[in-house]
């Protein structure tokens, strides 16, 4: 029997290889997500010493300095916040990445199943084709005739020294 052959192969690689890109993007979203989440730590920290350093600005004649530190905590207030909020979309990001390589995988193990189902299908097919060419080779030798055991097969000739077989 010919060897098996799925005729959606073709689409079955091209859903491997679009489950491949979702899952790329997928960790490429989880990536942006670390990298801002590392951002918003960073700046945390900055915006700590900042403040710190405000806290220990007491002299009067350090109100320039003071100013500027005001200015500095501020802006890094504000740059959390923009921080935050691209983070939401970051993770909106990366919610939607997973979905949609859930969606990809599933339809390549859609067409996976598919595929093993129909080997199973042909493998059958072919024992079921083999049993059957098997028979009609059987058939067609002639019907086999049940001797009882110990009695000589036609055209066996005794040899001398050979023993006549023993009678149950």
């Amino acid at each position: 029997m010919r060897r098996f052959r799925f005729p959606l192969e073709r689409l079955l690689e091209r859903r491997e290889r679009i489950e491949e890109e979702r899952r790329a993007a997928f960790a490429e979203a989880q990536d942006a997500v670390r990298r801002h989440l590392a951002e918003i730590m960073k700046t945390r920290a900055t915006r700590d010493v900042s403040r710190e350093r405000l806290e220990a600005v007491e002299a009067p004649q350090a109100a320039r300095d003071r100013r500027g530190l005001v200015l500095y905590a501020d802006f890094l207030e504000a740059r959390l916040h923009a921080l935050h909020a691209e983070l939401a979309d970051r993770r909106r990001d990366e919610v939607a990445a997973r979905a949609a390589l859930l969606a990809a995988t599933r339809d390549r193990k859609i067409l996976a199943r598919l595929r093993e189902r129909r080997r199973l299908e042909h493998r059958r097919g072919a024992r079921r084709a083999e049993q059957a060419a098997s028979d009609e080779m059987a058939r067609r030798s002639g019907p086999r005739v049940a001797m009882p055991i110990g009695t000589p097969f036609p055209g066996r000739q005794e040899l001398p020294g050979d023993d006549p077989p023993a009678a149950s």
